[in-house]
């Protein structure tokens, strides 16, 4: 392979990697910004959860190299219990089915067998945010050997097993990371909302992360009923884009 088609290879590999990392932030961000770009509000200020039991969907669809869709779905028994000045979200799976390309037959049959334990308890505050386990995942391994990945480029090229094993380590770790709930999933304070973070890349390429978020909610409880997440990627000219969407719902 030529030094320019390796190096071309390396900064897909670099976007890949970085992707899922990236949009946590960017999604996170999001969340917690001011200065986002919103159309709509919750047209209620109340938060009133009923005390029946509920089921939760979280959707996930994200797009993989080559355009193929990797898509999971899984299903919890959720219930919201008063606690201190908020509320406790209890939750237990239910089920989970993925549809993912045949080359990854192995990988979706596994994660459909795996049972989520992660996600609850959740503790929200008295106006449904969430209060805890809800920050980005931190990835200072990821940046740390995004520089050493950068100084061997700039001292000896993009050769040498070295840098593919690199590579195929940033690959692992982006694989790791997980999008977080937005802290207002389960009460939206806005309804509609759009962010665009730019991106610098190594070796002076430049991408964009663009975050777009809309909800339906209750107006009697302002309970989250439908909401999705977009995030599009787009690093050194490569796109991807991943869909979240969740739903809430008497079980």
């Amino acid at each position: 392979m030529k030094r320019s088609d390796r190096r071309s290879a390396i900064m897909l590999a670099l976007g890949a990697a970085l992707a899922p990392v990236l949009a946590t932030r960017a999604a996170w961000a999001t969340d917690r910004s001011s200065g986002d770009s919103s159309s709509g509000h919750r047209a209620s200020g109340i938060f009133a959860p009923p005390p029946v039991p509920m089921v939760y969907t979280r959707k996930l669809q994200r797009q993989m190299v080559g355009g193929a869709m990797l898509e999971v779905t899984r299903n919890f028994n959720v219930h919201f219990e008063p606690f201190g000045a908020g509320y406790r979200l209890e939750g237990t799976q239910l089920s989970a089915s993925v549809a993912a390309p045949s080359r990854i037959a192995e990988f979706a049959r596994l994660e459909e067998q795996r049972v989520e334990t992660g996600v609850f308890p959740l503790l929200l505050d008295r106006m449904g945010q969430i209060v805890d386990g809800a920050g980005p995942h931190e990835s200072h391994e990821i940046e740390e050997a995004l520089a050493g990945l950068n100084r061997e480029y700039e001292r000896n090229g993009p050769d040498g097993q070295e840098l593919d094993l690199l590579v195929e380590a940033l690959h692992q770790a982006g694989a790791r990371m997980t999008s977080q709930l937005p802290r207002d999933i389960f009460a939206p304070v806005e309804t509609t909302r759009e962010q665009q973070q730019e991106i610098a890349l190594p070796w002076g390429e430049s991408g964009a992360v663009t975050t777009r978020f809309v909800a339906v909610c209750d107006p009697q409880t302002g309970l989250m009923h439908e909401a999705s997440r977009e995030v599009v990627t787009d690093l050194a000219g490569d796109q991807r884009r991943t869909v979240e969407s969740w739903r809430l719902i008497a079980a």
